[in-house]
């Protein structure tokens, strides 16, 4: 359902260690820290091999930081695409990066996840 997050909340609070460390991962990949660093020390981690270890996938570019901007303000991806001098499909695989870098599945979602990580002001 796009919910990461929760999902990796859930396999957190499970007994056995092989759901926690795939909650590990998935936290790793949203960049939630604190919950990494909690996670992480309950399962014996050594907190260098887990920032060194997890690829940062949630970065977003500068380029996709400016199609993020323009997504949250109703622009469609053939608008996008003009706005920025880009083709269609350029613009298309951007929106989508940022939805799988994001952990959401809509447009709306997007926006509303770049104003919490304060990539877009409120």
């Amino acid at each position: 359902m796009g919910c990461s997050y929760e999902e990796a909340d859930a396999l957190a609070d499970h007994g056995d260690p092989s759901p926690r460390r795939a909650a590990l991962t998935t936290f790793e990949w949203l960049g939630a820290a604190p919950m990494v660093d909690r996670l992480g020390g309950e399962l014996g981690v050594p907190s260098r091999d887990r920032r060194s270890s997890a690829p940062d996938r949630t970065t977003l570019s500068p380029r996709e930081v400016e199609v993020l901007k323009l997504v949250a303000a109703g622009f469609t991806n053939p608008q996008i695409a003009a706005t920025l001098y880009i083709s269609r499909k350029t613009a298309e695989h951007h929106v989508s990066a940022i939805l799988a870098k994001l952990g959401v599945t809509t447009r709306a979602e997007a926006a509303a996840a770049a104003v919490r990580r304060e990539v877009l002001p409120q």
